[in-house]
């Protein structure tokens, strides 16, 4: 009961950090209007690149962890 309590922990963190790049990059058009910033780029792709990183991230996180909980990355590890 208590890995699943940590695996959803880590899914609400998640799911704040995707939420708040979504938001971040959805109000950098509106501040560079405000102070009259030129845009070089849309900043659409790199939200989209961006959230997909964390993502890829957290799933290598998250599946080197079950391995280590599961018996198949406790039988390679020696601890002295």
């Amino acid at each position: 009961m208590g890995s699943h309590k940590k695996a959803l922990g880590a899914l609400v963190l998640y799911i704040v950090t995707v939420v708040f790049i979504w938001s971040y990059f959805s109000q950098l058009k509106h501040y560079h209007q405000l102070h009259a910033i030129s845009q070089g780029e849309s900043f659409g792709h790199m939200a989209v690149f961006l959230i997909i990183g964390v993502t890829v991230y957290t799933l290598l996180i998250y599946c080197a962890l079950v391995l280590y909980w599961t018996n198949i990355g406790r039988k390679n590890i020696r601890v002295r």
